[in-house]
């Protein structure tokens, strides 16, 4: 197992703390929606009987269907970001230099960065 550069370290940690604020951000948007969700059936059963209630109903559920597609996108967003590190840290213990073969000679300053 090879120790990660100070460099990769860096991004490892910065992309692990982002996925865990997405994480948590989904963890968020969850209550919501389930605290929309339960406020619309007390209001819908209980305050709104009428059919006005029932379309200020149909609102809210159509208002959480698109909420939870913004929930869904940014778990996906989280799953990315935690592909992305644990890919990086396995890179890093198999010893993969990402970097490798890449040349691109036709970029300012590419010859001071070769060995």
């Amino acid at each position: 197992m090879t120790t990660p550069s100070g460099v990769t370290q860096n991004e490892i940690n910065a992309t692990q703390q982002g996925q865990q604020a997405f994480q948590e951000c989904v963890t968020a948007l969850t209550s919501i929606a389930s605290s929309v969700m339960q406020s619309n059936q007390q209001l819908t059963s209980n305050g709104m009987v009428s059919a006005a209630g029932a379309q200020y109903g149909k609102a809210i559920e159509q208002w959480c269907e698109d909420f939870d597609d913004l929930r869904g996108v940014t778990q996906w967003m989280a799953d990315q970001l935690e592909a992305t590190w644990q890919s990086m840290v396995a890179n890093e213990n198999n010893g993969i230099d990402l970097a490798s073969g890449i040349s691109n000679p036709g970029l300012p300053g590419f010859d001071a960065y070769q060995g």
